[in-house]
C-alpha cells in the first residue's frame, strides 16, 4: 500500500487528513507531532508541524497528490511518497504481538519514516 509522508502545519493538519479520508483518496492518515527547520527565501526557520502519513492505493496515489496540492496551504509542500512492506514471516513467527501485516513495531515505523525522508 503506497504510503504518502506529507508535513503540513499544525493548525491545518487534521483538517487535510479528514478530508482526504471523507473524500476516499486515502484510507487512513497518521498524524504525528514535529518541530521542522528548513530554510526559507534565505531565512533558517523553526516551527511546529504535523507530518501525515497518508495510506492510499496504487491507482489513487496521482488523485491523492493532486489534491493535497490542492488544499495544502504551503506554496511548496512536502509530498514524499514509499511504498511500506509486512513484516517478515520471522518476525510474524516470533511470537510478536504485532501478528497483522498492517502494524508495524516502533522499530519497523522509523525505518520506514527513515526511508521515506532518505536518511541512511
Amino acid at each position: 500500500m503506497p504510503t504518502v509522508y506529507v508535513t503540513a502545519p499544525e493548525s491545518a493538519a487534521a483538517e487535510l487528513a479528514e478530508t482526504l479520508v471523507d473524500e476516499r483518496l486515502a484510507a487512513c492518515v497518521n498524524a504525528v507531532g514535529c518541530q521542522s527547520t528548513y530554510r526559507w527565501e534565505g531565512t533558517v526557520e523553526t516551527d511546529a508541524e504535523t507530518i501525515l502519513l497518508i495510506k492510499t492505493t496504487p491507482e489513487g496515489y496521482d488523485q491523492l497528490v493532486e489534491r493535497i496540492k490542492q488544499l495544502h496551504p504551503y506554496d511548496v509542500p512536502c509530498i514524499s511518497s514509499g511504498s511500506t512492506q509486512p513484516p517478515s514471516t520471522t518476525a510474524l513467527a516470533s511470537g510478536s504481538p504485532n501478528r497483522s501485516t498492517n502494524v508495524v513495531s516502533n522499530r519497523q515505523y522509523l525505518e520506514i519514516e527513515s526511508r521515506l525522508i532518505g536518511l541512511p
